[in-house]
């Protein structure tokens, strides 16, 4: 499952996804959200697997969001079924993180998109938040306004 820009593991009953793409400040490419997808789909009726914690061993950026350079260049070259599945498999994803039945914790430093920190932080699970800040955490939120909020300190 891991693929060179998400790494995939496990250990003590936790399954861990790490962005490494640390020169684009890990945006999601698409088989970085096949990979998360099929990672959350293995581990979720796997009872081995307690919790999840995504996270980037990169002090610069947690996820800024989606491969722009991908999208650009497809929408460039007329592809617009590759635009279609980016975004499809990135709305799959959303969901099933949201719905995801086990811990779902989100580790963010450095640069945080604001809609990474929504989509990839999930929900509170079993009550408890799903998204811890780290002091150098700098919140980045275009549309602020309308669509972002933050949901844990």
């Amino acid at each position: 499952m891991t693929t060179e820009d998400i790494r995939i593991d496990t250990a003590n009953g936790i399954g861990f996804i790490a962005f490494d793409r640390p020169k684009a400040l890990n945006e999601l490419t698409p088989t970085g959200l096949r990979s998360i997808s099929e990672a959350l789909r293995a581990w979720w009726h796997d009872q081995a697997i307690r919790a999840v914690i995504v996270y980037s061993p990169h002090l610069r950026a947690f996820c800024v969001g989606g491969d722009i350079r991908f999208l650009y260049n497809s929408a460039k070259a007329g592809d617009r079924n590759a635009i279609d599945a980016f975004f499809t498999d990135e709305y799959k994803l959303n969901h099933t993180i949201f719905t995801f039945p086990k811990p779902y914790i989100a580790m963010m430093n450095g640069v945080t998109h604001g809609q990474r920190h929504g989509h990839l932080a999930g929900r509170a699970s079993h009550g408890r938040p799903a998204a811890r800040h780290a002091s150098q955490t700098r919140w980045r939120c275009p549309r602020r306004a309308s669509a972002c909020f933050r949901t844990s300190a």
